[in-house]
């Protein structure tokens, strides 16, 4: 597993050279996005982005100490967001988390141009 650096990414535009971003660009790009997100939200906090096979992985924990992983793909030019959720966690929890995983989803597919 490897931890990857992240920069802060500027811009959001749809010249050429936006479209023909690489994998790695465009998950490293939603990572910077998905931690700001996580940041402002109330019940997570955003831990190491690490690359695992090469895929690009997000861990978040929860204010109980439980964490999940989100891996960050792509799909016909829209991020796919897969939460993984440890064994045990309470169904409360997993729900919560499983609908505001899905909500960004939405909103980043909404908001940026893959």
């Amino acid at each position: 597993m490897q931890q990857l650096q992240l920069s802060r990414l500027s811009g959001g535009g749809t010249s050429a050279k936006d479209k023909s971003k690489s994998y790695h660009q465009k998950a490293t790009e939603a990572a910077n996005y998905l931690v700001d997100l996580f940041t402002d939200a109330v019940d997570y906090v955003p831990g190491d982005v690490k690359e695992e096979a090469g895929i690009v992985v997000l861990e978040v924990k929860l204010l109980n100490a439980t964490s999940f992983t989100i891996n960050i793909g792509f799909q016909r030019s829209e991020v796919r967001l897969k939460p993984n959720f440890p064994s045990g966690i309470l169904q409360a929890d997993f729900k919560k988390a499983r609908h505001f995983v899905e909500d960004l989803e939405c909103y980043l597919n909404v908001a940026h141009q893959w």
